[in-house]
C-alpha cells in the first residue's frame, strides 16, 4: 500500500517505477538491457524510456564504450527531491529498529536475506520450468 501511494505521488505507474529500480540497482542501462531485465518488449521501453525522461526521471548519455550505443541513466537528483516523503517512514522504521538490540536486528536481516536469496533461486527455477499445458477447453452448458 506504501509503495503505490508513493508511486503514485511521485512516478507514475508500476513499470516506470521497475524501471527506476532496476536503473537504482544496475546503472545505466541500454534500452536493449532494461528490456531484457525488466521482462518488458523493446517498443515498450522505447515509450517508457520517453515517458520517464519527459518527467525527468532518466536522460539518455552515449555509452562511453561504443559512441553508437546510448544508455539510459538515472537522475538520482530529481529523486532526491522527494526525499522528504519518506521521512514519515523512516522515523517508523527508527523507532521500530529502536525496540531490538544490534544482535537481534542482525538476526531478522540474516533471515530476510536469506529469505529474498531463496525467493530468487525459486523464481529462476519457475522461469526455468516448461509452461503449464493449455487447459481444455470447458463444454458448453445445454
Amino acid at each position: 500500500m506504501l509503495g503505490r501511494a508513493w508511486r503514485r505521488r511521485i512516478i507514475g505507474t508500476a513499470t516506470e517505477e521497475k524501471a527506476i529500480d532496476l536503473l537504482e540497482r544496475f546503472g545505466p542501462l541500454t534500452a536493449g538491457e532494461l528490456s531484457e531485465k525488466s521482462a518488458l518488449a523493446p517498443a515498450s521501453v522505447t515509450g517508457l524510456i520517453d515517458r520517464l525522461e519527459k518527467k525527468g526521471f532518466v536522460k539518455r548519455i552515449a555509452d562511453a564504450a561504443d559512441g553508437r550505443k546510448v544508455r539510459v541513466e538515472l537522475r538520482r537528483e530529481r529523486l532526491a527531491e522527494f526525499a522528504p516523503l519518506f521521512a514519515d517512514f523512516v522515523g517508523e522504521l527508527e523507532s521500530l529498529c529502536a525496540m531490538y538490540s544490534v544482535d537481534e536486528l542482525d538476526l531478522i536481516a540474516g533471515f530476510m536475506t536469506e529469505a529474498a536469496r531463496r525467493q530468487q533461486v525459486c523464481a529462476g527455477r519457475l522461469s526455468a520450468a516448461s509452461p503449464p499445458p493449455e487447459s481444455s477447453p470447458k463444454k458448453k452448458r445445454r
